[in-house]
């Protein structure tokens, strides 16, 4: 079910944010979607994907909780964990854009009996400084990023492909929970999930002149684009050092429990869903 969570981290185990990086195992779908495929618009059948969803969502819960009793962070009540089980897990239609969503107070309370999954519409960032709340990105070759601002308790999930990357949506996040929520580089952690990686993904001459044209050093292998560079230049630029950015070893396309429209072409959806603690 969870091809990795924060408290494998040795980054953010003892942060006040809870993430888990889901596989394509514990799942309904079936085919070339088998079996945890969390995205919609793909191909796949849509209860099913409904099903996948909840399963995720209760597994996060479930570990989340189990979490919280081994020490992780505050100390929360049995009030709080069965709301938490009745509030909707928020994801977007991700469109490859530099576009981010603010989940705040009015926006939950609008959906506050909803237990399902719910869209925000058209965006590939969701932000939130609520504590109880589950937010996620789906991915499938794409980088999952999250950006936490440990001293205001903010947290935004990332889908960067390489039209997002290219076009700067880890500032645009950044400059977003600046301005809403006086989010400072300091006091920042990042965390990028499993996606392709230099060793397949290859790509044309238009992009690599794209990305000569965005100033990009060193970020091609022969014909292959390593995007996890471009990252870390952006990452550097944008004041973050090293000691404050975990990036996962594993390619997406190179690891089968993971997966990936590069390999397999018609294929299903994992997501890296996070949540805070009050």
């Amino acid at each position: 079910m969870f091809f990795y969570t924060s408290l494998e981290s040795p980054l953010f185990r003892n942060e006040n944010v809870y993430f888990a990086l889901s596989d394509r195992y514990g799942g309904v779908s079936e085919g070339v979607f088998n079996t945890l495929n969390l995205g919609y618009g793909v191909g796949d059948d849509k209860q099913r994907v409904d099903i996948n969803h909840r399963r995720v969502k209760e597994a996060f819960i479930e570990s989340f909780n189990r979490a919280d009793s081994n020490g992780f962070g505050a100390s929360e009540s049995g009030a709080d964990k069965d709301l938490t089980k009745n509030l909707p897990m928020f994801y977007c239609q991700q469109i490859h854009s530099t576009k981010s969503v603010v989940v705040d107070e009015n926006l939950v309370s609008k959906y506050r009996w909803c237990d399902g999954s719910m869209c925000l519409g058209e965006a590939d960032a969701i932000i939130t400084h609520l504590s109880n709340v589950l937010v996620f990105v789906m991915v499938g070759d794409c980088n999952p990023i999250l950006l936490y601002d440990r001293k205001n308790g903010v947290v935004s999930v990332i889908h960067a492909g390489r039209k997002g990357v290219f076009d700067g949506i880890l500032l645009s996040s950044f400059m977003r929970m600046r301005d809403v929520y006086d989010t400072r580089v300091g006091d920042c952690l990042m965390y990028v999930g499993a996606s392709i990686r230099s060793c397949c993904y290859e790509v044309g001459e238009e992009i690599r002149s794209q990305a000569e044209i965005l100033g990009f050093n060193d970020v091609f292998q022969g014909k292959n684009l390593d995007l996890i560079a471009c990252l870390k230049q952006q990452s550097e630029n944008l004041g973050l050092k090293p000691s404050q950015v975990e990036i996962s070893p594993f390619c997406s396309s190179c690891e089968g429990g993971l997966y990936s429209y590069r390999r397999d072409h018609s294929t299903g959806r994992f997501g890296l869903l996070a949540m805070l603690k009050p």
